[in-house]
């Protein structure tokens, strides 16, 4: 599929006319925060450890590879906590059928939400139509219980690519778009929480669906969260998370 240029324009004038959310510093992170452990090289013990610290604290939720969805769970069995599974990551370069065969393992496994990757390349070549099926495939194949979330790596694109992924993702069967892996370039800026924001208020405007932003990569301070939530992100990718709530 193509984004028209009058699509475009129209979401850099949302974005330019946005306002940020009148948040209060002492804002309570905790619901926020997907708690997240996605290194190589990292045991069980240390999604034991990520796990207590995600239900002592009331974290929104815990951010693991598919591949430790089952043990997370049984470690929170009971619990409120979400359990957040990547797919195709960090480098989205998967073929189609491989995401979306990990995203129903994950699905399958017991996690609630999926964070996919973009295929960084695939856009870049501007094969839209690529991107739509690729994206709409893993909706396809996790079903409408679980919330999908494109990790677009805004690190890697201007605007107006932002724009036309973002646009492209939620056309898809997108219900958030997250900016970063956190393992290429620079991470998230309040730039592209407000960007993503306004392509979610055009989304709105133009079919009346409410979609969602989630920030991630390189947040590590309470300030720069709170930023990120005035901005309109209404999730937190990440594992500094201890941190962030240190003077709550």
């Amino acid at each position: 599929m193509n984004v028209s240029q009058n699509t475009v324009n129209r979401i850099i004038e949302i974005s330019e006319n946005l306002k940020q959310l009148n948040i209060t510093n002492n804002i309570s992170l905790k619901s926020y925060i997907e708690h997240t452990l996605l290194k190589p090289g990292t045991t069980e013990k240390d999604f034991v450890d990520l796990c207590k610290q995600a239900l002592n604290n009331s974290f929104y939720g815990v951010c693991v590879p598919s591949s430790r969805v089952r043990f997370v769970k049984n470690v929170l069995k009971g619990s409120n906590v979400k359990i957040i599974s990547t797919v195709s990551f960090p480098f989205g370069n998967e073929p189609t059928s491989i995401k979306a065969a990990e995203a129903a393992y994950a699905r399958d496994e017991g996690a609630n939400e999926i964070d996919m990757v973009l295929n960084i390349g695939k856009f870049k070549d501007e094969n839209y139509k690529y991107i739509y099926n690729d994206i709409s495939a893993v909706s396809s194949a996790i079903g409408p219980k679980l919330s999908l979330k494109v990790i677009l790596e805004t690190s890697q694109f201007t605007k107006e690519d932002i724009i036309k992924a973002g646009y492209i993702s939620l056309k898809a069967g997108a219900d958030f778009l997250k900016t970063s892996t956190g393992f290429l370039g620079r991470g998230v800026s309040v730039e592209d929480i407000t960007t993503l924001k306004s392509i979610t208020e055009y989304f709105k405007e133009i079919s009346g669906e409410g979609k969602y932003i989630k920030a991630s990569g390189g947040i590590k301070s309470r300030d720069f969260a709170i930023e990120l939530i005035r901005a309109g992100a209404v999730r937190l990718g990440c594992s500094s998370s201890m941190n962030l709530i240190k003077l709550q």
